[in-house]
């Protein structure tokens, strides 16, 4: 299990990395990223907390990372109920329809890559679609990564996340 949680580790690493440079923040602000659980499973619960638990543990990758579970009724509810303090540069969230089967993706929200400058796109898709692999690969089959140009759930909530001032 620790094979495969290393993979999207340093994937989502690389990938604030380049969005944040992307944005034109310095480097020196660790980029921020917000893992939000909805599963009611012992089983996707505990891989998510890997995920984080390895992410945390990495020296070589410097990120401000914050897990939180959080109960909704429907997997398209704004799952962030709480004040942010400081927008994040992503949001992971881990519907808790994983494991009926119904959903089985993991968004990835960001910014939208048409934020992205024309030269960094390409650089930034090519390690999303790195990161994306990561998760398919932690989550065996459960669910797979999906970001904001795959899917027009993770659009939705980068649109209103940006909005909220949940995503820098």
């Amino acid at each position: 299990m620790k094979n495969k949680i290393m993979i999207p580790v340093v994937i989502v690493g690389l990938t604030l990395i380049l969005a944040v440079g992307a944005s034109g923040q310095t480097l020196t602000e660790s980029p921020r990223v917000l893992v939000i659980d909805e599963s009611d499973s012992f089983e996707i619960s505990m891989r998510v907390q890997g995920l984080v638990g390895a992410i945390r543990s990495r020296e070589d990758v410097d990120l401000d990372i914050t897990a939180k579970m959080v109960k909704v009724d429907s997997p398209t509810e704004n799952p962030v109920k709480f004040e942010v303090d400081e927008p994040f540069d992503a949001v992971i969230i881990v519907p808790g329809t994983i494991s009926s089967g119904k959903i089985s993706q993991i968004w990835i929200v960001t910014r939208p890559l048409s934020s992205i400058p024309l030269e960094m796109r390409a650089q930034v898709t090519s390690t999303l679609d790195q990161l994306k692999n990561g998760i398919d690969q932690a989550f065996a089959g459960k669910a797979e990564g999906v970001g904001v140009s795959d899917d027009v759930i993770p659009a939705y909530f980068s649109t209103l996340f940006v909005r909220e001032g949940v995503l820098r």
